[in-house]
């Protein structure tokens, strides 16, 4: 299920797969957000490694994963396991959430981030 967590998570990726380094603070601000939620999200994000993350006055958060789909997003918000779903529907339902890509990596990117 796509709740609100999913989706800010999912925003929380796309943004960070735009930049470097990227800022929570400015992105809650502009999207009147709870930092506190938001931060909750990033930790998630990072124990799943979906993310990773730079502290200090110039950190932020950046992509980890060279390919992240909208279903790793949903598995890690929602604490759900891949594709253990007890019906085939929802089974199928997964295996469609995992072919639709938030972020996908060339490799001329991943040259780039090394």
């Amino acid at each position: 299920m796509i709740t609100t967590s999913v989706r800010y998570a999912a925003m929380l990726v796309n943004e960070a797969n735009k930049r470097e380094l990227f800022k929570l603070k400015d992105f809650c601000e502009k999207q009147k957000i709870s930092l506190h939620y938001m931060e909750q999200m990033g930790r998630k994000l990072v124990s799943a490694d979906i993310l990773g993350s730079k502290r200090g006055p110039g950190g932020g958060y950046y992509v980890k994963k060279d390919r992240v789909s909208v279903y790793d997003v949903i598995a890690c918000i929602s604490d759900a396991k891949k594709h253990e779903s007890e019906s085939a529907l929802g089974r199928a339902v997964s295996k469609a959430l995992d072919t639709i890509v938030i972020v996908k990596k060339t490799n001329a990117q991943n040259e780039q981030n090394q």
